[in-house]
């Protein structure tokens, strides 16, 4: 090995703009699904709506849509820290040295379940802050 790194820095920066924009595309379906299921629930008043809407599955779908989200956000945003020197070093504005750890971003907040008594209150709404 010649201690050198050999990677195409375009290439990379290509595959991260394409990784956050699928991020962005991928949160908004997500946001437009979990708004047309809330309109469905909200709509549909009759005790058929929890069994066949299966609120509590559809809160574990849910929450496994957004851990996998936010999986793939702290992904993009560690992949772009690793970058940054190769980058700088190929500027010419620093040396090579190895990038410091640098804290993942912000958690998104999870759906909070919510009391549906004319439901018979065993079936939840998801509500996004």
């Amino acid at each position: 090995m010649s201690g050198q790194i050999q990677i195409d820095l375009d290439e990379l920066d290509r595959f991260i703009d394409t990784l956050k924009q699928f991020n962005a595309r991928y949160e908004d379906n997500v946001n437009q699904l979990v708004a047309r299921w809330q309109s469905l629930l909200d709509s549909w008043n009759d005790p058929e709506c929890a069994k066949f809407l299966d609120a509590e599955g559809w809160l574990q779908v849910d929450l496994e849509l957004r851990r996998y989200l936010s999986q793939m956000s702290s992904y993009s945003f560690w992949l772009q820290k690793k970058a940054e020197p190769l980058t700088a070093y190929r500027a010419g504005t620093s040396a090579p040295t190895p990038p410091a750890p640098s804290p993942t971003p912000p958690m998104r907040p999870q759906p909070r379940p919510v009391e549906r008594p004319e439901l018979g209150g065993g079936s939840p709404e998801i509500k996004i802050s």
